[in-house]
């Protein structure tokens, strides 16, 4: 075994340490640095010395990658030299060069993609290329080492004697406690002293912030020798940045925004929330605090803690962001620096990362934070208030197994710097994990909060409590002063205008069927009528014939040339092979006899114009092949008017009209089933043709064109018009808290001094002590002995939930509205306003490049890769889903609002939420082969596009008119119907290593719902279940609990649309839990209870598969939302702060 030898020594005292060695070891340690025997021996009096140290901050964290060199002047031999000179003319360490720079051990290249080089030390390039470098590099910078991770840097075979010893470091590449601008932002320098969020380059490097140096006078004494000769001994010397007026001073952010409403929107005090309440149009923002209270490296004694039991207990403070804690801005958001204080590190003597266990000394790493975000109430009705948030605070202690208010333990939101002042559960099971009350922050983090979002609802369809109409029709949206919020449902919203226009529709309907019947009888009598008229021109034109085929040319009179006579005929086909009876294209013994009666274009959503008719193509029969385009509507004979192609408008042609897809609206050529008299149509364009000849009068009268046109321009328009109130619903959103109004009127009881009044105890809960009014979070029951219940089981029961409805204290009566308590469309248990904070990993990813230690060089960070919202346009899917659904023949309005209180089916909903996901790639309409050329010349045949990265395949209907299968196999990513509800089944597709993303979806979901886990707390959900049959059920897909009854539409005999009414029922959803689902928001959160193979993707987790399970939970931390105001959000702060100044202006 080898020997080693250990110089002990006391880090941050420079001195000559002397020790007795023998020359039997083989190895000699000091610091975390060694030598062998092999290096030190070769004569009885060395004449070189070692120079040991160590570069630190803080008191005792070493310092790695600081550059450290015994300074070598040049001499006078090299002076005269001119091309050394101008690479190396330093006499003193304190000298500059001809370009202003002085001596530096800095390297010109970049280290990381955070870093900006400003040295001008040789690169290894120029040592091994230039001679003069090279020549520089071995005699005076031969003495040059830097540190490494412990801080610790050893110069071997330093001259003895008195030397100058230098020492530089860039902070802004020392490993895993890097700094960026913004860290000496907040320490007060100058915005001017940086390039936005990127450091300055200068040649007087001495001026910029990052750039610390140093320079020491040493003796340096020989390494060893006989002590009658020389006094042998290890040089040591420390640099501490304390000198500079440096200490790291790590924080965390903690980001995210607020919004509340205008004062007229309030819940009342019988818990009625205001029809217009959380309209995203209509949301304010406005200044407010964010307190904090922390905990301290200290401890105490408390004999009130623990239910009296007493004992020793954490001691708490107030912590004070800047400006008090006015750091909600006037635009909702705030963004705030937290400052670590607990588990100091400092570096050990054998240079490991160790806690100090003194607050005095090393670098805090983590801080174990409270918060409250308070808003500065600037109403003037006195009774209209807003509310706080605790974050965290998820459980409210409540012993009601329904969440009774009147059992409300005030302790759930004390907010208070006593350790005994909060639950007794949660001071022994919760609070000592950070399990609940408080969370932990890890340095150079970004986190933010995170709010459930429940809907309370009370009678009627639009009065409930939430973000809503977030997608109302173009006229009334307001892109540029909301960010669109994430959606995953919407309501039918009653428009007078849309009723107004529905009926208008069928009042024109029976006109045009009216007259498409009365016309075609007249057009079928005058072809009977026109009969013999054909007969005789017939014989008429076989006279001629017969003339021209027998008469001679030199000698007879001229050929008789009768223009009609050259298509007629009377059975088979004309001479251009024309078939002489037919009635599409209209011929009547081989003539053309057919006119266009009229022509109606389907309104288009969401250009919400109208569809262009492309018919100046070759001739096409239905049921024939396509030759030369890939749409036909009308051939040549007929004598078209209405072109609509621009530019140029053709032959008085509307111009205000798009081109639509081959596939939108009716498409005669391939809807099936359908007969050759069901008329012309496609792309959005009706065709009403009429013809002479006696056997069309089935296709003059056939007024399907008429149906098909009315029944899909009804659901065009109404999109266009509003009838879709989008909202959010019954799931978790990251970075946004809506501090909703509510009215309360309170009175002071002075005999117990606290304040009673009469408000929506349903929503929110008056602290006695504080006088404070907090949103509620989720009923919990700790039982009497806590149950045994420990943090980390996520099969807590204990969440009671809440049984109470909005609508229990509604002044309309039950048998009108048909509910008790809950009203339809409304959750009999809620999960109320709980709030977690979501960690988002590393604010930049340098780190990863720079750190070793393993928590963080190998965490992930993914917030440059959200966005300001998860929102992403709903506009096409919409549009192609509705467009599929209409395809049902007996399809009303009503039918696609089928679930409690006219909501959108639970197919359609599970869509909208899926792309609104963080990771899915936005649905956008794929066109397919629509040719939107209309020229006489026929167009080439276009290419499909390849359905492969982003692009979505063209909607794959699986059924006909009637709802029976078509043949046509599931296509993934495709928007497919099945069944005669035509539910809607679909895929959406997700960023992989072919799609343009930084990180594919499978490696954003891991990071934000795996590996970012290590403070991630248990909250509570509802469950997404699948009716039907899974892996996408049907219109009937809702959250548990949901109340109200569900429309089942079907044909009532003679294609009259009707429907019965279906309820579902909740009492076998998982006994285990009785559907009180909780688990670890990031980390697989559904695991614990599903026990299926953790991680993504699985049948648990969306988004939705072939081998999805028949319940889904979309409560991950995918869904995000960090202001209200574009441009202004706390994610363009983080932006401008961390990233790029331009991009922050433009980020969405």
């Amino acid at each position: 075994m080898s020997k080693n030898f250990r110089v002990r020594t006391e880090v941050g005292k420079d001195k000559k340490v002397t020790f007795d060695l023998q020359q039997d070891f083989d190895l000699l340690e000091i610091l975390s640095l060694s030598l062998t025997q092999n290096d030190l021996y070769t004569r009885m009096c060395a004449d070189f010395g070692v120079v040991v140290g160590r570069v630190i901050a803080n008191k005792g964290y070493g310092i790695p990658n600081a550059k450290v060199s015994i300074f070598i002047p040049l001499d006078s031999v090299d002076a005269n030299n001119k091309v050394i000179t101008s690479l190396y003319p330093y006499t003193e360490p304190f000298q500059k060069d001809d370009n202003g720079v002085r001596y530096n051990l800095l390297s010109p290249k970049r280290s990381h993609d955070c870093h900006v080089p400003v040295g001008t030390f040789p690169t290894l390039e120029d040592v091994l290329n230039k001679q003069e470098v090279r020549y520089i590099y071995d005699k005076y910078y031969k003495f040059t080492v830097k540190t490494n991770e412990a801080g610790d840097f050893m110069i071997y075979g330093v001259p003895p004697g008195t030397q100058s010893i230098v020492m530089d470091v860039d902070l802004s590449d020392i490993g895993c406690f890097s700094l960026l601008p913004e860290d000496f932002k907040i320490q007060g320098f100058p915005d001017s002293d940086f390039d936005g969020p990127r450091f300055k380059s200068d040649a007087s490097i001495d001026r910029l912030p990052q750039i610390i140096n140093q320079t020491k006078t040493i003796e340096v004494s020989p390494f060893w020798g006989d002590e009658e000769f020389c006094s042998a001994a290890i040089t040591r010397v420390d640099f501490d940045l304390a000198d500079n007026n440096f200490s790291i001073t790590p924080t965390a952010i903690f980001m995210g925004g607020t919004a509340t409403d205008t004062d007229k929107n309030a819940v009342g005090r019988t818990c009625q929330p205001k029809r217009d309440m959380g309209e995203l149009c209509s949301l304010v923002t406005q200044t407010g605090l964010v307190d904090c209270i922390r905990y301290t490296p200290f401890f105490t004694e408390d004999p009130a803690a623990f239910g009296g039991a007493g004992g020793t207990v954490p001691v708490l403070q107030r912590y004070y962001l800047p400006n008090g804690g006015r750091v909600i801005l006037e635009n909702g958001t705030f963004f705030c620096s937290v400052e670590m204080n607990l588990d100091h590190v400092i570096t050990d003597e054998f240079g490991m990362l160790v806690r100090s266990g003194d607050p005095e000394k090393g670098v805090p790493t983590r801080a174990r934070c409270r918060f409250r975000i308070r808003a500065n109430k600037t109403t003037s009705g006195q009774q209209v208030r807003a509310g706080n948030y605790l974050v965290p605070n998820i459980r409210e202690f409540n012993t009601d197994a329904g969440g009774s208010d009147g059992n409300i333990d005030s302790r759930s939101y004390a907010f208070s710097i006593k350790y005994s002042d909060y639950h007794p559960y949660a001071q022994r099971y919760l609070m000592p994990g950070a399990d609940d009350v408080f969370y932990d922050m890890t340095y150079n983090k970004v986190y933010t909060p995170s709010q459930f979002h429940d809907k309370h609802k009370q009678f009627g369809r639009q009065q409930f409590l939430g973000i809503k109409e977030i997608l109302p029709e173009a006229e009334q949206q307001c892109s540029t002063s909301a960010m669109f919020f994430p959606i995953n449902s919407a309501v039918r919203k009653p428009n007078f205008m849309i009723f107004l226009y529905m009926f208008l529709l069928d009042f024109l309907s029976v006109i045009y069927k009216f007259l498409i019947v009365f016309i075609g009888l007249i057009i079928s009598l005058l072809g009977v009528v026109l009969a013999p008229i054909f007969v005789i021109l017939g014989l008429v034109c076989e006279i001629v014939s017969f003339w021209n085929s027998i008469h001679v040319v030199s000698w007879g009179p001229p050929n008789i040339n009768i223009g009609i006579c050259n298509d007629f005929c009377w059975n088979g086909q004309t001479s251009s092979g024309n078939d002489c009876q037919d009635c599409m294209p209209c011929r009547y013994f081989g003539i053309n006899m057919g006119f266009i009666l009229f022509t109606l274009r389907q309104t288009k959503y969401p250009e919400c114009e109208k569809c262009k008719c492309r018919t100046n193509v070759p001739n096409h029969v239905a049921g024939d092949p396509p030759t030369g385009s890939s749409f036909l509507i009308l051939n040549n004979g007929y004598d078209w008017n209405g072109c609509d192609c621009e530019p140029p408008i053709c032959n008085g042609g509307d111009g205000d009209t798009i081109c639509c897809p081959d596939d939108y609206g009716f498409n005669s050529e391939i809807d099936t089933p359908a007969t050759p008299e069901d008329g012309l149509a496609g792309g959005g364009c009706y065709v009403k043709t009429m013809c002479f000849n006696p056997m069309c009068s089935a296709w003059n009268t056939n007024t399907r064109v008429i149906d098909e046109y009315n029944r899909r321009e009804k659901i065009a328009v109404a999109l266009c018009n509003g009838i879709m109130n989008y909202f959010w619903e019954y799931s978790w959103v990251n970075g946004f808290l809506y501090q909703y109004q509510f009215k309360a009127r309170l009175q002071y009881d002075e005999a117990s001094g606290v304040y009673t009044g009469d408000y929506c105890n349903l929503m929110v809960y008056l602290h006695p002590n504080d006088n404070i009014f907090y949103y509620r979070s989720t009923p919990f029951d700790p039982g009497s002995n806590f149950g045994g219940i420990t943090p980390g089981n996520a099969n807590i029961t204990n969440f009671t939930f809440s049984d109470d409805g909005a609508a229990a204290s509604s002044w309309w009566p039950s048998w009108l509205t048909g509910v008790g308590t809950h009203a339809e469309g409304d959750t009999d248990k809620h999960i109320l306003t709980p709030t977690t904070i979501v960690d988002y990993g590393p604010r930049n990813k340098c780190v990863q490049q720079i750190c070793l230690d393993d928590k963080y060089s190998e965490g992930c960070s993914i917030l440059t890769q959200l966005g300001s919202t998860s929102f992403q346009d709903i506009t096409d899917l919409v549009s192609d889903i509705y467009n599929m659904k209409v395809d049902d023949a007996t399809s009303v309005l009503s039918t696609f609002f089928p679930r409690p209180e006219k909501r959108i089916g639970g197919d359609v909903a599970q869509a909208l939420m899926q792309n609104c996901m963080v990771g899915t790639i936005g649905y956008e309409s794929n066109i397919g082969q629509t040719a939107c050329d209309c020229t006489t010349t026929p167009p080439p045949m276009p290419v499909p596009p390849a359905v492969g990265g982003d692009e979505y395949p063209v909607p794959n209907p699986r059924v006909d008119r009637n709802g029976n299968p078509n043949g046509n196999p599931y296509l993934q990513y495709a928007l497919n119907t099945i069944s005669t509800n035509f539910n809607i089944q679909w895929e959406p597709k997700v960023y992989t290593a072919s799609t343009p993303s930084f990180l594919t979806t499978h490696e954003l979901i891991t990071c934000a719902a795996q590996e970012l886990s290590s403070s991630t707390q248990t909250i509570p959900y509802l469950s997404w279940w699948l009716f039907g049959s899974a892996p996408f059920g049907d219109y009937r897909n809702d959250w548990q609990f949901m109340t109200g009854d569900y429309d089942d539409w079907f044909d009532a005999g003679g294609g009259i649309p009707w429907w019965n009414t279906t309820s579902v029922s909740w009492t076998n959803v998982n006994s285990n839990t009785q559907g009180r689902y909780s688990g670890p928001y990031q980390n697989d959160i559904a695991f614990p209870w599903w026990g299926g193979t953790p991680g993504y993707p699985t049948s648990i987790y969306p988004p939705l598969n072939l081998g999805s399970n028949n319940q889904t939970v979309f409560a991950q931390p995918r869904f995000h939302y960090f202001g209200l105001r574009p441009g202004e959000t706390a994610y363009n702060t983080f932006i401008r702060k961390f990233v790029d100044e331009e991009l922050a202006d433009t980020v969405i």
